[in-house]
């Protein structure tokens, strides 16, 4: 899913949610050529390297120190190997706290909600169910 829906949005929108509430957007290193925003085949393939670099393929170990390196880089450089390899830039956004506090938390209530309607819908059919047996 990730690699299908993160080039699209940071095409269209130079951002995606998680990246909104942290206020950074990913731009293009040459701005005059492309408007800006990175195309989506520039996306793609810098999607691709996050997955291998920064997640470390979602093996848990690498995962972390993929987390880890990527922070340090963006702290000590200003920008991470993927950015480098794919000409693309992390800007980010003057920082409002308090506000991308309380998206973030939104965020998370919203997922929360959603994971507990969807266990409720899966669950739900099959109590129905013994409930017209036993009537």
């Amino acid at each position: 899913m990730m690699l299908v829906f993160e080039p699209i949005l940071l095409r269209i929108f130079a951002t995606t949610a998680g990246k909104a509430i942290l206020g950074i957007c990913i731009l293009d290193c040459v701005p005059n050529k492309r408007g800006g925003k990175v195309t989506i085949l520039q996306g793609f393939a810098r999607t691709l390297s996050v997955i291998c670099y920064g997640y470390g393929l979602f093996i848990p170990v690498f995962t972390a120190r993929g987390l880890v390196e990527s922070h340090k880089m963006c702290r000590d450089e200003y920008t991470t190997h993927w950015d480098k390899q794919e000409c693309t830039v992390c800007y980010v956004k003057e920082s409002k706290i308090p506000l991308r506090i309380f998206g973030y938390i939104l965020a998370f209530i919203f997922m929360i909600a959603v994971m507990v309607c969807i266990t409720v819908a899966v669950i739900m059919p099959q109590q129905l169910q013994y409930i017209r047996i036993i009537m």
